[in-house]
């Protein structure tokens, strides 16, 4: 099984070929994204989360239900919540 890509996340499905994660982080909160697969992240909730690559600056972004962002196998970045409670479903690929 993959380790969780934060802190409360919850395996809801888990496969060869694809794991999906449950997560609500809360202000103040981070998790990274290790770059191990192809990551798909559908915000549920809405909020502000800054997303900080490992080579590249930083961006703020606004999500609300819908919200979707790829992440390629490779990148890493972390995902700090600024403000809400942006629940998300995460994806991660083979």
């Amino acid at each position: 099984m993959p380790p969780p890509p934060g802190p409360g996340a919850k395996l809801v499905h888990d496969e060869w070929r694809a794991h999906v994660w449950d997560l609500t982080p809360v202000p103040g909160a981070s998790h990274r994204y290790a770059g191990l697969m192809d990551t798909v992240v559908v915000w549920l909730g809405e909020g502000t989360v800054r997303l900080a690559p490992e080579n590249g600056p930083a961006e703020e972004l606004k999500v609300a239900p819908g919200t979707m962002r790829y992440i390629k196998k490779g990148a890493r970045q972390t995902e700090t919540v600024v403000s809400g409670a942006p629940r998300e479903i995460i994806f991660e690929l083979e």
